[in-house]
This record gives C-alpha cells, structure tokens and sequence, in this order.
C-alpha cells in the first residue's frame, strides 16, 4: 500500500475503496458581462491514492478550471469536490485557505512570488500562515528546501533579481514548504 500524508488513505487497508479526489456532476460557468461562460459540464470524476493523472486538452477547454476547483482555490457552481475526505464544495472561504495551506503545495504558471519580499521570505510565508511546523523549525526547512531545488544562493534576492528558473524552482520550495 502507497504511504500519503492523507489522513482518510492512511486508515484504508488494500480492500477499502475511497477516491482521494472525488469530483460528482460538477458545474462551472463564469459571467463575463451579462453572459454565462459554461466552462465545466458535469463533470465526475475519481482519481484513487497512487493514481497518475494527466489534465490535457485545448485552451480553454477547463484544465486550470478543473485544478482551481481540486486546490479549493474556486467553488462549483453545481456538484460536489471532495479532496482527501473533504468536502470543498461545502467550506467557507476561510476555511478553504486553511484547508489549502495545511494540503495544498501549488506552483502557479506564473509563479506568484510577491515581489516585494525575499526568496527566502516567499518560502517562509506559507509555514507563517498555517504554522503547521514549529516556528523554530521553520527557517532551516526554508533553507534545506531553497537547497533542495538549487536555489539556495539566491535567498537573499528579491524575486525580480532572479532568472525565471530560479523563479520557477523557488515556487516549487514554497509549494513544498508546509509538507502537502
């Protein structure tokens, strides 16, 4: 059985069935002016523990649609998201930004460093929100992870000082700052 930081996989044994990702009869336009953009169609969906999925198609055929939904990062208009045994179609905005610094690890297309705090900072930011790490532990995980993707020379720099690369891997350490 694959190991998985998912509380609800961890108490399943190879008989027991339960998707990690659930997605049922799920829904989602966005209004653009006085128009109703349908951009996911019924969509269900399970994806089980170990599972590898690939999202491909067209632009704009719903793939980051699809990914804002399962990081709990936007809601459905219709259907159910159940992620790891939660419902997100269910929570409340605050809610969902714990649920999402305490599992989510996300590296965005366009990285989404803030730019006016350090390499170092943009990596400690998340384990600041959450504070699912001890404080004291915090700043060495941020240095072994700014280490771990080869970055960490650049720790000090603001995120504009930086080559898109080390843009790149430094979103990766923050994705991976609060263990998701």
């Amino acid at each position: 059985m694959l190991e998985s930081n998912c509380p609800l996989y961890n108490t399943l044994t190879d008989s027991d069935y339960a998707p990690i990702i659930q997605l049922q009869n799920v829904y989602k336009s966005y209004i653009n002016g006085q128009i109703s953009q349908p951009v996911l169609h019924d969509i269900s969906l399970d994806i089980d523990a170990g599972e590898f999925v690939a999202i491909v198609g067209a632009s704009g055929n719903g793939k980051s649609t699809l990914l804002n939904l399962l990081a709990g990062i936007d809601k459905p208009c219709q259907g159910q998201v159940h992620v790891c045994g939660s419902a997100l179609h269910q929570l409340t905005e605050e809610q969902l930004s714990v649920w999402r610094g305490k599992n989510i690890g996300i590296v965005f297309q366009f990285f989404q460093l803030l730019p006016s705090l350090s390499v170092l900072q943009n990596i400690l930011l998340p384990m600041d929100f959450v504070a699912k790490k001890p404080k004291r532990e915090r700043l060495e995980r941020a240095r072994y992870l700014l280490d771990l993707v080869g970055v960490s020379d650049q720790a000090q720099k603001l995120p504009s000082q930086v080559s898109g690369g080390q843009q790149q891997r430094a979103a990766i350490a923050r994705a991976l700052a609060n263990d998701p």
